[in-house]
């Protein structure tokens, strides 16, 4: 029973040491990213687009075709093959 609770003991304090050490490495993080955050300059001032390039419907309707024509075409030519070759 001793032997469980020495090694409970020794297990529960080596779990507060590696808290403390993680508490004191996020405070050091904090400050470190506080200084830098001092650094940062604004170079220009943000504004909204003149135009929009994104979506462009007709360029996706296009493109969206082209392959359901390619996807049909695949498919024709696979039921074709198979007619022909139940002859």
């Amino acid at each position: 029973m001793c032997l469980i609770s020495r090694y409970c003991r020794v297990i529960w304090s080596l779990q507060k040491e590696l808290y403390r050490e993680t508490l004191i490495n996020e405070e050091k993080t904090k400050i470190e990213v506080s200084q830098k955050a001092n650094h940062i300059a604004v170079v220009s001032k943000p504004t909204l687009a003149d135009d929009f390039t994104y979506p462009n419907k007709v360029w996706d309707l296009f493109t969206v075709a082209i392959v359901l024509l390619f996807i049909y075409s695949v498919l024709m030519t696979i039921v074709t093959i198979i007619q022909n070759h139940k002859d």
